[in-house]
């Protein structure tokens, strides 16, 4: 017994398996992560070395070079690539594709740990970052305040940061700009020398006494205490307090040889909201994390926070959201895919005549998309541009072969045969073919799923989520069609004035289709020459047509990136940011 059979002599069985199929198909499909891309982890690893006050060529010769040495002689490493610049020195070590980057970060860690004796000793850790999706940034954010803007940064670094840490999905989370409190030991050359006390004995003082010593426990009865000596400073006058020295047989305290502040730190970094000084935040997610349900969550979070944690005077405003992007493409996405189903039925019902198999055959669409949906959950695909715009065209695609099954049905029944022998008679007539057409969009398809790099990560989402969702369509037009057809086929067409439209239109195609045909027949050369000259033409036109990756996404967002030579200060680049934020306000009005 074959499928088509077996769906019509069992309907209740088979209406039970499509039910079932709903029903899983919509648990998975809630569960399915919505995002922008497939999921990317490229084999790329970055080293990055803060070695504070060296030139950009130190850095290179000191430490770039050094890092590049010891990683080059990990297996598998493709390329390496390095910037230097001022006090900061970053490799990226590209691996070929495939490879077990889980594995390659333990041999970075070893070679980076064998480097680390031939760097400078002044020169920081270094800090190991692995390229993933979630590496970039998905929600950015400005903190503006009047009266609160000398203690924002550490009310956004203490406040707002832990809190949104918390938040499920939450990776990591930067802040830079604002004043940042930073207590100021500044030594007087003179006084050191005069009381004869080394900077070094001064330097090693001050860090000796900042210190909590744990001192043990201590048991009493049946309870034990845990002794632990405070020594760390709580003010300015005990840092002053600290002795760093002994001159002609009296202490000599910090205050003596140096001036204690408690004031700000130079910065490096600034940012702005339009031209007023601003705390900028960004955020990161964990690569499997739902983009849009955590940028939901910070967003609640943060209204929660101005309401209960804000001064009066703070506020955020958000700059980049992702999600936004990332729902609009997706909603113009849904709403072509609408679309296409309703077209699909008006097209059907003109040709076929009648309501009943209309509407069974736009069924199978959800039915297909639904199957579909199934293997997505189980393969970790998420719901982004790619496999939304694959299942717009499967739309189309998966119709054809439940037109072909209900068409060949319908003749069967217009013949006069009962309609479950037209159903089952009718469906296995044509199986062969839909199978065989099936067969060859998927041998077709295929192939693509099998391409490595990042091109692979972004086809073979593509390609799998089409391949299934035409299989499915198969499955649905051997099944499906044939058991709803043996319920709801009908004899007679339905006679609407508007049919009477359409079979003028189609009488009128089929005349003018025989027309042309007639005439192609008699001038067969000139329809050869004709096609040879639209097969060179569309060679010859990809010369023409540019390549990219991806076409830029038009997110409603425009980056101005400034590069000013090496060595200019922060306050000149400040002035020329100030300059370029007046110059966008007033060349982009909407901005």
């Amino acid at each position: 017994m074959n499928l088509p059979e077996l769906s019509v002599n069992r309907k209740i069985s088979t209406l039970m398996v499509f039910l079932a199929a709903i029903l899983i198909g919509g648990i998975v499909f809630v569960g399915l992560k919505l995002d922008l891309l497939p999921k990317i982890e490229p084999p790329v690893v970055n080293i990055l070395v803060t070695w504070p006050g060296a030139s950009a060529s130190d850095v290179e010769q000191r430490v770039s070079k050094v890092v590049e040495d010891k990683v080059s002689l990990i297996e598998g490493v493709d390329t390496i690539f390095s910037k230097s610049l001022d006090n900061i020195s970053a490799v990226s070590v590209k691996f070929k594709w495939g490879v077990d980057l889980d594995v390659k970060m333990g041999d970075i860690r070893d070679s980076v740990n064998f480097a680390r004796r031939d760097l400078p000793e002044d020169a920081e850790e270094p800090v190991i970052l692995r390229i993933t999706s979630g590496t970039i940034p998905f929600l950015a954010l400005s903190f503006t305040a009047d009266r609160s803007w000398e203690g924002l940064h550490h009310f956004v670094d203490r406040t707002v940061v832990e809190n949104i840490s918390r938040i499920p999905g939450v990776g990591q989370v930067l802040v830079y700009g604002g004043r940042q409190r930073e207590i100021q030991i500044k030594i007087d050359a003179e006084k050191v020398e005069a009381f004869g006390v080394p900077v070094a004995s001064v330097i090693a003082a001050v860090e000796r006494e900042n210190l909590n010593i744990p001192a043990g426990s201590l048991k009493q009865g049946n309870t034990e205490y845990y002794i632990r000596v405070p020594g760390r400073y709580t003010s300015v006058e005990q840092i002053g307090r600290t002795v760093v020295g002994v001159a002609e047989g009296r202490p000599v305290h910090l205050e003596d040889v140096a001036e204690v502040a408690d004031g700000y730190k130079d910065r490096d970094l600034r940012g702005y909201h339009f031209d007023q000084e601003a705390v900028i935040m960004a955020v990161l997610k964990t690569s499997d994390a739902n983009t849009v349900e955590v940028t939901e969550a910070v967003i609640d979070r943060l209204e929660e926070l101005k309401r209960t944690e804000f001064p009066s005077d703070v506020d955020y405003h958000i700059g980049m959201n992702t999600s936004e992007f990332i729902m609009n493409s997706i909603n113009n996405l849904t709403t072509s895919l609408y679309a296409g189903v309703i077209l699909v039925f008006a097209v059907t019902w003109l040709f076929l005549k009648r309501l009943s198999a209309s509407l069974i055959v736009c069924g199978a669409i959800p039915f297909s998309l639904i199957i579909t949906f199934i293997f997505m959950g189980r393969l970790e695909y998420t719901i982004n541009i790619f496999t939304l715009s694959t299942l717009a065209m499967a739309s189309g695609m998966v119709v054809d072969n439940c037109i072909v099954s209900t068409e060949q049905v319908v003749y069967h029944i217009e013949k006069g045969a009962r309609r479950d022998v037209a159903s089952m008679v009718g469906t296995v007539e044509v199986q062969s073919s839909l199978i065989a057409s099936t067969l060859t969009t998927v041998v077709v398809l295929l192939p693509m799923a099998f391409i490595e790099g990042l091109v692979g990560v972004f086809f073979s989402s593509l390609t799998v989520v089409m391949v299934v969702a035409v299989a499915a369509s198969l499955f649905v037009s051997l099944t499906f069609i044939p058991m709803m057809g043996s319920i709801f086929f009908k004899k007679e067409e339905d006679r609407l004035r508007l049919h009477r439209y359409s079979d003028r239109f189609i009488s009128w195609l089929e005349r003018s289709y025989e027309g042309l045909l007639d005439w192609s027949l008699g001038n067969r050369g000139t329809v050869m020459t004709a096609a040879l000259i639209l097969m060179a033409l569309t060679f010859a036109g990809f010369r023409f047509i540019g390549t990219e990756l991806s076409p830029d996404p038009d997110t409603g967002e425009i980056m101005i990136t400034v590069t000013l030579p090496e060595g200019t200060d922060v306050e000149a680049t400040d002035r020329m940011v100030l300059r370029t934020i007046e110059f966008a306000r007033k060349a982009v009005p909407e901005a």
